[in-house]
């Protein structure tokens, strides 16, 4: 049962960490121990051309006075890559009925990758992962914080009221908590009779009743 618990909350604040230094250490302590690994598959990132050069990695300049050509290696890039495409080794990790990717080794070319890594082309992943929140992000991320890194979760519950709408179980249960509280004490007053509101003494009080002969007047 508790498998099955961090599992569902582990997949929907996946799904768009938040805090995501604080997530991801709390995802990989989680699946360390509770995890069982199949496989591996590979993550290509793909790299940035240097604009400077067009991705050749000479810089071409040239001289003031005589418009002549002068060439040298580029020095805001290396070999034309701003950023080189990186092969990103993801550990596949089994937590209940959900499947979580652990980045792994990283390497800069197809064949620094060992063999163990070679994956085919269906196990590739290309490009970086586009992250669809669900209702159950912020709430899946309040559990996990609250289990395993308090001062976390204190923070984002003192942020809560800028959350979307769908904040989840644990928000509603305490609005319905307040609610029933203040129903409570609403309803406490209204049935306490040593709080109803007393006559006024400030006037006699009069009792009339039916009058006799002897009580006339004249």
């Amino acid at each position: 049962m508790k498998v099955r618990i961090l599992a569902f909350l582990l997949h929907h604040a996946n799904r768009n960490p938040i805090y995501r230094d604080d997530f991801y250490a709390i995802k990989k302590k989680i699946l360390d121990y509770y995890g069982t690994p199949e496989g591996a598959d590979m993550q290509i990132l793909p790299g940035k051309k240097c604009y400077t050069c067009d991705g050749t990695g000479i810089y071409t300049g040239y001289y003031w006075q005589s418009g002549e050509a002068w060439h040298d290696t580029c020095n805001r890039c290396w070999r034309g890559w701003y950023i080189s495409p990186k092969y990103v080794v993801l550990h596949r990790i089994r937590l209940g009925r959900y499947v979580f990717h652990q980045p792994g080794e990283r390497y800069d070319t197809p064949a620094d990758i060992p063999v163990q890594y070679r994956v085919p082309k269906e196990q590739q992943i290309q490009g970086y992962k586009e992250f669809t929140p669900s209702i159950w992000t912020h709430e899946a991320h309040l559990w996990l914080f609250w289990f395993f890194d308090r001062p976390r979760f204190w923070y984002m519950w003192r942020w809560r009221a800028s959350w979307p709408h769908q904040a989840g179980l644990l928000v509603r249960l305490r609005e319905l908590k307040c609610y029933w509280q203040r129903e409570l004490e609403r309803r406490r007053e209204h049935l306490d009779f040593g709080q109803l509101p007393q006559p006024d003494t400030r006037y006699e009080v009069h009792s009339w009743h039916a009058a006799g002969d002897d009580d006339i007047p004249f």
